[in-house]
Parts: structure tokens; sequence; C-alpha cells
């Protein structure tokens, strides 16, 4: 274990070291979690589109999805396992690039931000099952992971265990979807309405590009916070 942990250290300061100004702003934003409401509202848009009834079940297994991972991440394992950020580790604290002064909170096992996108991630390709949903939500949760690492509040460690439990809270809220959609009514769960096609994701890859574009944007300006 304590070779893992070492390795662990050494990956997290490798990775952590390949900085710039512009990625700095770029990683800070993306690790934002506000900025991504849109792309949220824009995974719901398909739902009212095509099963309109169906828009509050599958809203609610998201926030579910975000709740039950952050609760595990936050509530239980941080506490539990009391591993220090790489911010807050005594013995490589001051090798860590950090932006904008941000060390986050003491302790770091699991990530959360992994756990949360990678429970939504799962959740909605579950759902969707759509190559043009999965390949842009999966990239979303890479990057919004990988952010952490490259601001350095987090161990490549973290960030997988924090992936693998967002993983299982994903398919644990789509079970909780389908139960949802066996014991509801139809004017709840809008079981009569179309199926999804993949032209139904073209508002969601619009606004993550837009997204990004607009994060390149005030990056590029130094805009930072």
């Amino acid at each position: 274990m304590d070779a893992i942990i070492e390795l662990d250290k050494e990956i997290l300061l490798f990775l952590n070291g390949l900085h710039n100004s512009f990625f700095d702003g770029f990683m800070y934003w993306i690790s934002d979690r506000w900025i991504w409401i849109p792309m949220y509202a824009a995974l719901l848009y398909p739902i009212i589109v095509r099963k309109k009834q169906g828009t509050v079940l599958v809203a609610v297994c998201i926030a579910l999805c975000v709740l039950f991972a952050d609760q595990f991440a936050s509530g239980f394992c941080k506490p539990f396992f009391e591993r220090l950020r790489p911010s807050h580790d005594p013995a490589i604290m001051d090798m860590v690039h950090i932006v904008e002064g941000n060390r986050s909170g003491l302790y770091g096992f699991i990530s959360s931000h992994a756990a949360n996108t990678f429970a939504v991630a799962v959740f909605t390709i579950c759902l969707f099952r759509k190559w043009m949903e999965a390949v842009p939500v999966v990239l979303w949760a890479l990057l919004n992971s990988y952010s952490r690492i490259y601001l350095g509040v987090h161990f490549p460690l973290d960030i997988i265990m924090g992936a693998l439990a967002g993983t299982v809270v994903g398919f644990a809220c789509y079970g909780i979807y389908l139960a949802g959609m066996k014991y509801l009514p139809a004017s709840i769960t809008g079981k009569a309405e179309s199926a999804f096609d993949n032209a139904d994701f073209i508002p969601l890859i619009i606004v993550l590009v837009l997204t990004i574009f607009f994060i390149c944007l005030f990056s590029s300006r130094g805009f930072v916070s």
C-alpha cells in the first residue's frame, strides 16, 4: 500500500507540474460546478422533446446522482479515510502547483467532482444509449476529473476511486429510474412518447462547445476569478 501511495504522489507531481498560465485559468473554470448548469439543462432537452411527461422523473434521477455521489464522497469517504489533499500534504504541498491560492478542503479521498460527473455520465448513457450523448458526457467527466489533479487538490487515486463510486451510483440511479418507469403512471413517466435520436443531442454538443469556447476566451485573457 505504501508503494501505491508513493506512486500516486509521483504521478500527481508529474501531471500537476505540466502547467502554464492559460491552463491555470482553463482548468479553474472547468472545475467550477456552476458553469455547467447549461449542460444539465441541455441533457433534459431530449426528454422535454421526446418524453415531455418524463422530464420530472429524469430530472429527479439526475439530482439523485449528484446527491448520492456527493454525500458518499464528501459525507462519508473524506471524513472516514482522512487522506490529506496534495495541497495539504506536508510532504509535497510546497511542490504542488496551486491556482489562485485555492487549496480546497483538508481531505480529498475520494473526489466528489469525479463521483458526481461520472454518476451523471453513466446514468444518462444508460438512459439515452446514443453515442452523440455518450461521447461528450464521458469527455466532460474525464476533463472535469483531470482538472482536479491539475489544480493540485486531488491525487490520481482520489479521482479513480471517485469515478468508480460515481459509476456505481449512476447505475443505481438508473435502477431507480427503471423502477419509476415500471410503477409510476404514464402521465409522469411519458412511456408513450417516441424514442431518442442522435439528432436530439445536437443542443448538448452546441452547449458544451460554447462553454469550452468561453472558458478558453476567459483563460486567454487571464480572467480567473
